[in-house]
């Protein structure tokens, strides 16, 4: 038998949608004698159709808008999406997104079970848990927060450029240091006290 689908519009406006399914009848000596045919009226199958496409269109176009990267992944490791960010991130590492697409993640990026990518996000895929870390990864040159969420497809990870927040923090770290000798070291009294007159820190010079 054959089918196909056809799309009418009615005097209204109305579209409608339907299928349309033939065969051949015969005789008793084989002998095509006739046809026989269905018409299904497939208009709300064809309206919830359109309703997926547009709602899986309109995730798309936030994935593809947003700043982080984001990647998919499913129940057995594979790569399955790639946002626009997240293809930037594949070309510098020297390959193109189909290289990866389709492929597991563990066999392209072979981690110990003992590093913290992998034990952070074999959790959650196995304890189906939400799960967010921190890595420096050389190969971009950059600092990365990762976020990671399960779903009963896979994984789905947020990654984010965090390089500038870390400079930050280390400079600030080393300007602490760098003020607390300077304090230590002076030979003057200093003391940093609260509104409620408590003393938070006393220079070493108080008991000298």
């Amino acid at each position: 038998s054959d089918s196909y689908e056809i799309r009418l519009k009615k005097k209204n406006g109305e579209i409608v949608w339907g299928r349309i399914s033939g065969a051949p009848m015969y005789d008793g000596k084989g002998n095509i004698i006739g046809s026989v045919g269905i018409h299904t009226d497939i208009t709300e199958q064809k309206l919830a159709e359109e309703e997926i496409r547009k709602s899986s269109q309109k995730i798309t176009n936030i994935l593809e808008s947003i700043r982080d990267s984001f990647f998919t992944i499913d129940k057995d490791w594979n790569f399955t999406y790639f946002n626009a960010v997240a293809i930037e991130y594949v070309k510098r590492l020297g390959k193109s997104v189909d290289y990866y697409l389709g492929k597991n993640l563990w066999q392209l990026f072979p981690l110990s079970p003992n590093s913290v990518p992998h034990q952070h996000l074999s959790k959650a895929m196995i304890e189906q848990v939400p799960i967010e870390y921190e890595i420096n990864y050389p190969p971009l040159g950059m600092w990365l927060q990762v976020s990671a969420y399960p779903s009963e497809e896979g994984l789905s990870v947020f990654v984010r450029d965090i390089t500038e927040k870390k400079r930050s923090e280390e400079k600030l770290k080393e300007n602490e240091i760098r003020f607390r000798a300077l304090i230590e070291n002076s030979s003057d009294v200093i003391a940093l006290v609260s509104a409620e007159n408590i003393i938070l820190y006393k220079s070493p010079s108080i008991t000298r």
